[in-house]
């Protein structure tokens, strides 16, 4: 690569658990009675296309193999899976960094859990041979090992409409993709603090509601010219520090508070898909709401998630965060219903945080 500037055609990047999440069993093993003969047939499964209109790209699923040579220290054939994109135009190289990143995201909502990739490959010209290797510092970066039981959603459930999906996610608005941004960052790298892993998300959910409808007390287009003619109604000789503070009051005066923009965000999901996080909507959302009020303005409130609550809030935040992503991608709430209410790790978590306090219980002074 010659400068940052370069225009690449087409890119290749590496999903750790790939082949696993699309388990297309490419090996066929037969065995004698005496286990003296192994024959492993391997037939590589076909590759995939398809194309994003809204991204103005084609993303393809494809796959290799790797034989043991003479010199190898393994007998193993390796299998593996990877994702190219293809723009329908030379893009540049932060182009490809931002789209194989937001690819990555999407599989780490569809494993679980966390999820990085390590290289990502970079063509340019119309070879064949990838020209351009890009590593990513990821030492520090826990990613754990996935067995088929561990995905939340599997490929079986999203692969016919992956199209679909992969170009909602790509095109998606400025604060969904704001709000997973958070959302993952928080995962793959928390803070050794409870608070600092618990603020972030409830930051995220806040963000999230900015593209919910009545998140404003009035228009958006009509609170525009109020704040125009409240500012410049300000008397001229108030000290500047004053004229600043009460201008960045009135713009953010139009919007709802907290509690009741996560209610409404909460009200347009079925009843079903609520209890994939929550028990009670109202308590869930005032403990979320009175717990971060206490830890970013240290306002009086009887009541806060602490300890254990506020572990398993964390949680729950969490999923709901990824549940609410998912559906902006295309998934249904039935499918989601189905797919999160029968993974065994989450059912297992929900029978421990369904029976505590959602509200918080009294502050514990120290």
């Amino acid at each position: 690569m010659r400068s940052l500037a370069d225009h690449f055609t087409k890119c290749r990047v590496e999903i750790p658990y790939l082949e696993t999440w699309l388990s297309d069993s490419p090996f066929e093993v037969n065995t004698e009675d005496s286990f003296e003969e192994i024959h492993v047939d391997y037939s590589r499964p076909a590759n995939e296309a398809f194309e994003l209109p809204e991204s103005k790209c084609v993303v393809r699923v494809v796959h290799s193999v790797r034989l043991p040579t003479p010199t190898s220290h393994t007998s193993s054939i390796i299998h593996r899976s990877y994702i190219d994109i293809e723009p329908f135009e030379p893009m540049s190289l932060k182009w490809f960094r931002d789209q194989c990143s937001q690819l990555v995201d999407l599989f780490s909502l569809f494993f679980g859990g966390n999820l990085q990739s390590r290289r990502l490959m970079l063509l340019a010209g119309t070879s064949n041979s990838y020209n351009t290797g890009m590593y990513y510092p990821r030492h520090k970066v826990e990613i754990p090992a996935y067995e088929p039981m561990d995905f939340v959603i599997r490929s079986v459930n999203v692969r016919p409409s992956l199209d679909v999906i992969c170009d909602n996610w790509f095109s998606a608005s400025d604060y969904t993709k704001q709000a997973r941004s958070i959302l993952l960052s928080c995962k793959r790298r928390p803070s050794s603090f409870i608070d600092r892993r618990f603020l972030p998300l409830v930051h995220a959910a806040e963000v999230l509601t900015k593209d919910i409808e009545g998140s404003t007390i009035i228009d958006k287009e009509a609170y525009r010219g109020v704040q125009e003619s409240i500012v410049e109604s300000l008397p001229n000789d108030l000290p500047e520090d004053l004229v600043e503070r009460l201008k960045s009051a009135i713009r953010f005066a139009n919007s709802h508070h907290l509690k009741h923009k996560l209610r409404t965000m909460l009200d347009q999901l079925q009843e079903e898909t609520r209890s994939l996080f929550c028990v009670d909507k109202d308590a869930f959302v005032k403990g979320i709401v009175n717990t971060r009020n206490y830890y970013t303005h240290y306002s009086a409130t009887p009541k806060i998630l602490q300890d254990a609550e506020l572990h398993w809030a964390i949680c729950k935040t969490s999923l709901m965060l990824r549940v609410l992503l998912l559906l902006k991608a295309g998934l249904s709430e039935d499918d989601l219903q189905s797919m999160i209410g029968k993974h065994l790790r989450l059912r297992q978590e929900k029978a421990v945080w369904s029976k505590l306090t959602e509200e918080g219980s009294p502050f514990k002074h120290a």
